[in-house]
């Protein structure tokens, strides 16, 4: 892998994690994972090179971004076979030491008798 030849720093690392920009707030979940997996250089200088052993870790991470164009989100949250007046809305939020997170999600009950659910937005 060319990226444990490289030098990589922990403001390289932070940079890469700040260019994923997510203004609808769907894909905030990945980006909280991403923030939280950045504790690692918490009382790090940003020039401070990573380890080869943080270079894999973090080339594995950044793989991921590769599937991104492929990630599809459907733009009606309405199913076709819903009930008439069975909408809801569902925003649970949670907060820990370092973090918190809330999101939105459209419930609605179909024909089949199920319940279909999906995430409008999210934010940390």
């Amino acid at each position: 892998d060319i990226i444990i030849k490289l030098e990589i720093n922990c403001q390289d690392v932070l940079g890469k994690v700040a260019e994923f920009f997510s203004p609808l707030g769907i894909w905030e979940p990945f980006k909280f994972q991403l923030k939280i997996r950045l504790k690692e250089f918490n009382n790090t200088s940003w020039d401070q090179q990573l380890t080869a052993e943080q270079k894999e870790k973090w080339a594995a991470i950044f793989k991921t971004f590769l599937r991104i164009p492929n990630l599809k989100v459907e733009r009606s949250v309405v199913p076709e076979n819903v009930i008439l007046n069975t909408f809801r809305l569902i925003c649970p939020a949670d907060t820990a030491q370092h973090a918190a997170i809330a999101a939105i999600y459209a419930s609605f009950k179909t024909t089949d008798e199920n319940i279909h659910t999906c995430l409008l937005t999210a934010k940390m």
